[in-house]
């Protein structure tokens, strides 16, 4: 499409004079981007992208109506597209958005009037990058073994170690029983809208998670790096005798969890850091954050990189609330799922939507 040089539509004509368009108006507009998400992995070589336009005061919306707008979009710097006028429901759409191999930073303006004036808006910068060596590959089952000797006496170790007891004996075999449910739980719900799902039974195109004691206090857990998932039956280790160490000696100094918990609390608690260690392992099998520009962009041993969200607008690390951040940076409150060190205030471990695009490519 060619780009229109004016600094609003020219195909519409306002009948608002240059004084009032100088006024300042309270509050300023936003082109909020609905689809598709941002921050992803696409293999197509355009896409529709939408949204509404917003007026925000103080950074919060205040309100949204249906204002007769428009919108228009351009990537990587390029000329702008043509002007896209919002419809009934104050939706925008720009339609066939070219991009090119590689990342793509999209951002746009828009415009509008008003009975006081003329009102500009930006469309916050974005990332969409397009690959072409992604292929669905099938589906990926993945085999939780805790057959190993000692790890039931680790995991009631955690209990009796971080909650006011005594414990009977049937709380922590409870509590061993309900920790391993919860680990299945939280993986099936990390991988959720992908074929990566768990099995019965391992054997081959089966991904094997084994947990063992181990004899760390530092490493939680350990796997193969596998750009595309180019081996289904690969094994990844998940060391308990590790969160043992750590859960005992810093639980309840370094995040919210107290000695006065109920088991259930507890509970929650080791099986969301088991389970998004045991997703985090899985993932690097599958590919999970393999380094490199023309790869996922991953650094430190294929991880999420905070470097990369410091020099550009996306969102891959979060301190430990994203399944695939560095063990190193991951705060203890978020690996058990806490948005902070000092109070209740759940925030699951989860794949943000870049490392969540490519699992759904591979594994749809």
């Amino acid at each position: 499409m060619k780009a229109h040089s004016s600094s609003r539509p020219t195909t519409r004509k306002w009948a608002v004079g240059l004084a009032l368009a100088a006024i300042p108006l309270f509050g300023f507009d936003r082109g909020c981007v609905t689809q598709p998400q941002t921050d992803i992995l696409v293999t197509s070589p355009s896409v529709n992208v939408q949204g509404y336009i917003g007026r925000y005061d103080d950074n919060t919306l205040e309100w949204q109506e249906n204002m007769a707008g428009w919108a228009r979009m351009r990537v990587n710097g390029g000329a702008f597209m043509a002007w896209d006028q919002t419809d009934a429901n104050n939706v925008w759409q720009q339609s066939a958005v070219p991009l090119p191999l590689g990342v793509n930073v999209l951002d746009g303006e828009t415009w509008r009037s008003t009975p006081n004036g003329v009102v500009s808006g930006n469309i916050d910068d974005f990332i969409l990058e397009r690959k072409n060596d992604l292929v669905a590959n099938g589906s990926q089952p993945v085999f939780l073994d805790w057959s190993a000797a000692g790890l039931d006496a680790e995991l009631k170790a955690i209990a009796t170690g971080t909650l006011n007891g005594p414990l009977t004996a049937a709380q922590q075999n409870a509590f061993v029983a309900n920790v391993k449910a919860g680990v299945a739980n939280f993986f099936t719900n990390a991988y959720a809208g992908t074929s990566v799902t768990l099995a019965s039974a391992p054997g081959t195109g089966v991904h094997t998670v084994k947990f063992i004691v181990g004899d760390s206090c530092s490493l939680f857990g350990y796997s193969p790096g596998d750009y595309k998932n180019t081996n289904k039956t690969q094994t990844s280790h998940v060391l308990i005798g590790t969160f043992r160490c750590v859960l005992v000696d810093r639980l309840v100094s370094t995040t919210p969890a107290e000695l006065t918990d109920t088991l259930a609390m507890r509970v929650e608690d080791v099986a969301t850091a088991i389970g998004r260690t045991t997703a985090h392992e899985v993932g690097h099998s599958l590919g999970l954050t393999a380094e490199g520009e023309t790869r996922l962009h991953g650094c430190g041993g294929s991880h999420n990189c905070e470097a990369y969200d410091d020099a550009n607008p996306s969102d891959r690390f979060d301190v430990g609330h994203h399944i695939m951040d560095p063990g190193g940076s991951s705060k203890l409150y978020a690996r058990i799922g806490q948005s902070n060190p000092n109070t209740r205030a759940k925030k699951t471990p989860y794949f943000e939507r870049y490392g969540k695009s490519y699992l759904k490519l591979i594994h749809p």
